[in-house]
């Protein structure tokens, strides 16, 4: 794991992998590291790392090749992805619609390769009701077959999976979700918003203390939900490094503090200083070690990507039986994390009943 992890963070810095420590290593070490990169979904950050090796230390050609196809196939998806993201901002243009890019190709964007990074979707948020209103009139226009959950719209639209957004993160206790929302309106009212440029592509992206905020209590809800993987945390130690001077240290640490994630957040800052090699510095809060971090590392380790190799059992068919089957699991989840933030795990079931309760009883909103 140490091998791996050497290479993550090299490939994460853009350095080269050092090849003393490659010496004799067997490939059976290299098919492991291979499966390391496989299970949290960075094959192409470890594999640009792995090729700064002298050809006699790396992996032997079958793996390589392998490696490569997969690669491929990564940097074709984000190709794609971001010819979509270019059609839909045009579209929106045409239709007078604002809207900002949230994770996925705006994050990848401060990758040393951005075409590496593992990405699925491309999720969009409205902040204005008007705004979203005429995207969903789009939608209808398209003729496009909506999917709904309790957090957004999807469809799918030139050959990529579009989620749509009315709204960021909501915490699940009431207090901690005001304090939350009025946070993120303050900061939005600064209007200090970025400009991402995405292959050729304008987009206009979160305000850095937004959206380091949001994609933190994004990996926290997937944590306590199902698991998380090593992706998003790279995604988030890049983005903290690149935004460090633009960032109000102590109000974000209060926000922290307000909304009852400090004890996450201190473990989750020590994985990101530990092991993807995030200086202390480049922490947009102060923070102090905690015992928690290894118990969520070993966690992250063990599920992977989005938590897709925890062992849950298959969800059975049928709509309410599948319901009970992820509610269960979700509740074992809440009870496992209880002590990294008690606030949002009491109220989680409460929260989840519901948001899905709502979800059966409204009509589409399109």
């Amino acid at each position: 794991m140490t091998l791996f992890f050497h290479l993550l963070q090299c490939g994460l810095w853009n350095k080269s992998a050092d090849p003393l420590l490659f010496e004799g290593i067997s490939a059976r070490d290299w098919n492991q590291i291979y499966q390391y990169a496989v299970r949290q979904a960075l094959i192409g950050i470890i594999y640009d790392a792995m090729s700064t090796l002298p050809s006699h230390l790396q992996p032997d050609r079958s793996l390589r090749l392998k490696w490569f196809m997969t690669v491929q196939k990564i940097e074709q998806n984000n190709q794609l992805l971001n010819r979509v993201l270019g059609a839909f901002s045009q579209e929106m243009e045409r239709c007078s619609v604002r809207f900002f890019l949230l994770k996925g190709q705006g994050q990848a964007s401060f990758y040393p390769n951005p075409l590496r990074r593992q990405s699925g979707d491309i999720d969009l948020y409205f902040p204005a009701p008007a705004d979203y209103s005429k995207a969903c009139a789009w939608i209808a226009e398209q003729g496009l077959t909506v999917a709904e959950s309790v957090k957004h719209i999807s469809v799918e639209w030139q050959g990529a999976h579009l989620e749509f957004h009315d709204g960021l993160s909501e915490m699940h206790r009431p207090l901690s979700n005001r304090r939350l929302q009025d946070h993120m309106a303050q900061c939005m009212a600064e209007r200090n918003y970025e400009a991402l440029q995405i292959d050729k592509i304008h987009v206009q992206g979160l305000s850095p203390e937004v959206n380091l905020m949001y994609m933190m209590l994004h990996i926290f809800s997937h944590l306590i939900t199902g698991g998380i993987g090593l992706r998003q945390f790279c995604d988030w130690a890049l983005y903290a490094s690149y935004h460090a001077n633009q960032i109000n240290r102590e109000r974000l640490g209060l926000l922290i503090d307000q909304t009852g994630l400090r004890r996450f957040a201190n473990a989750f800052a020590q994985i990101q200083v530990e092991y993807l090699g995030l200086r202390p510095s480049q922490v947009p809060y102060d923070y102090v070690a905690d015992a928690m971090s290894e118990w969520l590392f070993e966690d992250i380790m063990a599920g992977g990507n989005f938590g897709n190799y925890h062992h849950s059992g298959v969800r059975p068919a049928g709509k309410w039986l599948g319901k009970w089957h992820t509610a269960q699991k979700v509740m074992k989840r809440a009870v496992r994390f209880f002590r990294l933030s008690p606030s949002e795990t009491v109220w989680l079931p409460i929260h989840y009943v519901i948001r899905n309760v709502q979800l059966l009883r409204n009509t589409p909103r399109i």
